[in-house]
C-alpha cells in the first residue's frame, strides 16, 4: 500500500469513528446548530425527485436515515436502501425506522415556496388534503403520508462503502446523498459510482453545507462555524474532536461550481445548483447522461 492509499484508508476510518462517536446526538446537534433549517434543506432535496412510482431510491450515506425516510414516505410504492459505513449511525436509522408510523399515501399537493420557475407538489407531514393545484403542469405529485396509522416502510438499511457499492450498474431511479460529500475520500469516484449504478436518463441529488453566497455573511459564518458550532458540537456531543473537523470541513470543501465540473466529468449533465439560506446549504442535481 502506498502512501496515498495510506492517507486515503486514514481519512475513511478517522470519519468512521468520528460519526460512531457522535450518532446518538447527531440528529439534535443538526437541528440546533441549523436552527432547524435541517429540516427544511431536506425536504427541499426530496422535492427535487419529482415523484418515483414503484421504483428503486438509493440514499448514500444514508446516517441516521433521515433522508431515506422522507423519500420513503413520498414516493409511490417505491424501496428505499440506505447506504452507510458506520454501524452506529445505521444503528440509530434502524430504530427510528421501527418507530414509524403512517397511512397510506395521500395526494396532497401544494406548491412549493421554495421552487422558483416551475410547479412541485409538496405538503407537510398532517396537512389536510387540498386542490390539486394546476393542471397541465407535467410534474408527477409527491406522495406524503401522515403519521397516524401503521404501514410497512420499504427502506432497507445496508452496510457499506459510497464507493463501492455492492449493486449492479444501472439499478436505480434515483440516488440522494445528504451532508456526506465534505467526508468523502475522494468525489471523483463518489460521482462516478453513483453514474454507474444509475438507471440512465435519471437523476442524483445532492445536499451539502457551503459557504454562503452573499459575500458580506462570510466573515459572521467562518465565526459561527469556528466558534459556535465548535463549541455547542463539543459541549453537547462531548465529542471535541469531531466538532473541529466538520467545521473546518465546510470551510475547505469545494464551491458548488467546483463540483459541478466534477460532476459533468462523471457523466452527469443538466447541472442545476440550488443555493439555500443565503447559500449556507447547497443542493445540486444532474441527469445521467
Amino acid at each position: 500500500m502506498n502512501s496515498m492509499d495510506e492517507k486515503i484508508e486514514n481519512k475513511a476510518l478517522y470519519v468512521c469513528r468520528m460519526f460512531a462517536s457522535v450518532a446518538r446526538r447527531y440528529d439534535l446537534l443538526n437541528a440546533v446548530l441549523s436552527f432547524g433549517r435541517d429540516r427544511s434543506w431536506r425536504r427541499f432535496t426530496i422535492a427535487q425527485i419529482d415523484g418515483i412510482l414503484n421504483g428503486l431510491i438509493l440514499d448514500l450515506a444514508t446516517g441516521t436515515g433521515k433522508i431515506a425516510l422522507l423519500a420513503d414516505r413520498c414516493n409511490l410504492g417505491s424501496t428505499v436502501v440506505g447506504v452507510d459505513f458506520c454501524p452506529q449511525m445505521l444503528a440509530v436509522a434502524r430504530e427510528r425506522s421501527v418507530k414509524v408510523k403512517s397511512t397510506p399515501f395521500i395526494p396532497n399537493p401544494l406548491p412549493s415556496p421554495f421552487c422558483k420557475g416551475e410547479y412541485r407538489r409538496i405538503f407537510k407531514l398532517g396537512d389536510t388534503p387540498k386542490s390539486p393545484g394546476p393542471s397541465g403542469t407535467g410534474k408527477t405529485p409527491l406522495f406524503w403520508r401522515s403519521a397516524k396509522s401503521p404501514v410497512v416502510n420499504r427502506v432497507h438499511l445496508v452496510q457499506g462503502d459510497a464507493l463501492r457499492l455492492p449493486f449492479p450498474d444501472n439499478t436505480f431511479d434515483c440516488v440522494t446523498i445528504g451532508f456526506a460529500l465534505r467526508n468523502m475520500t475522494s468525489i471523483v469516484s463518489l460521482f462516478s459510482e453513483m453514474a454507474r449504478v444509475t438507471k440512465p436518463g435519471d437523476k442524483m441529488i445532492s445536499l451539502e453545507l457551503t459557504r454562503p453566497s452573499v459575500r458580506i455573511l462570510e466573515p459572521l459564518h467562518k465565526l459561527y462555524i469556528r466558534i459556535v458550532i465548535r463549541c455547542v458540537g463539543g459541549i453537547v456531543s462531548g465529542k471535541w474532536e469531531a466538532y473541529t473537523y466538520l467545521p473546518q470541513s465546510i470551510l475547505e470543501f469545494p464551491s458548488p461550481q467546483e463540483v459541478q465540473k466534477v460532476m459533468e466529468g462523471a457523466g452527469w449533465r443538466n447541472v442545476e445548483i440550488h443555493r439555500l439560506t443565503f447559500g449556507t446549504a447547497t443542493v445540486q442535481t444532474g441527469m445521467k447522461g
